[in-house]
């Protein structure tokens, strides 16, 4: 036997590898931060989606009505402007969200960057419909609805005997006159504006409650986009954007 035989005898043989692996780019982990939230948007997204839908419906049905029923018309043109471009714009910024939301599920770079501008978009939008609901939808909407009310007649007591003795009614209000048991007790009804509705406290109480209806629903759909800014720059979600 020569050396270079008793030498090449001594080397380890190769390990076998029962089967290869190959790898075309390592797998990114997907932190549940960032699933959480990329699946809370979806589903936020969605449910705008659907919001704006209804209100597109609600809009058009309310424009349709108001034509074929003067008398029912609550909103004027700048109020149905109004309702419709925070229709548009709340259906614009939905599929957005939605976009943004898939991209952070699936670890896209852009997403943050999407999602952040969406954030801060929203909030103004949010404010500024804000005031407009203030300046324009809600009196439109209280004087709409007064003006409604003061054309339904008011609805004779309870009380009041099957057989009256005289009735009358008007486009704008209501009247009657009964005989009440056998003293000759005779009950006047009164239209509709004496029965409370147009006066300063009902316009009040109407306004108060579409001003809080509206400053109410403003801070319930604002408070998922200031969730998302600061979402947006935990630790996580910015170490997506830098990979």
């Amino acid at each position: 036997m020569s050396l270079g035989d008793s030498e090449s005898s001594l080397e380890p043989a190769p390990a076998e590898v029962p089967f290869a692996l190959s790898y075309g780019t390592a797998a990114r982990s997907r932190p549940a931060l960032i699933v959480v939230i990329g699946v809370i948007g979806i589903i936020v997204a969605s449910l705008g989606l659907l919001a704006a839908a209804y209100g597109a419906l609600t809009t058009i049905s309310a424009v349709l009505m108001s034509r074929a029923m003067p008398a029912m018309r609550w909103q004027t043109s700048g109020a149905a402007a109004v309702s419709i471009c925070e229709t548009l714009v709340g259906a614009a910024l939905a599929a957005t969200l939605m976009s943004g939301s898939i991209g952070l599920v699936r670890l896209q770079p852009w997403s943050r960057r999407l999602l952040l501008w969406w954030a801060w978009v929203y909030i103004s939008t949010a404010l500024l419909f804000l005031l407009l609901q203030v300046l324009i939808v809600v009196p439109s909407e209280v004087a709409g609805i007064t003006n409604m009310m003061r054309t339904m007649p008011v609805a004779a007591p309870a009380t009041m005997p099957a057989a009256a003795a005289g009735a009358s009614t008007t486009s704008t209000s209501f009247s009657f006159t009964a005989t009440v048991g056998g003293g000759g007790t005779t009950v006047v009804g009164a239209p509709a504006a004496a029965a409370g509705f147009g006066t300063p406290q009902f316009i009040s109480t109407m306004t108060m409650t579409y001003l809080f209806m509206a400053v109410g629903k403003t801070v319930i759909c604002l408070i998922f986009p200031i969730v998302m800014l600061f979402m947006m720059r935990t630790r996580a979600v910015r170490s997506l954007s830098a990979g």
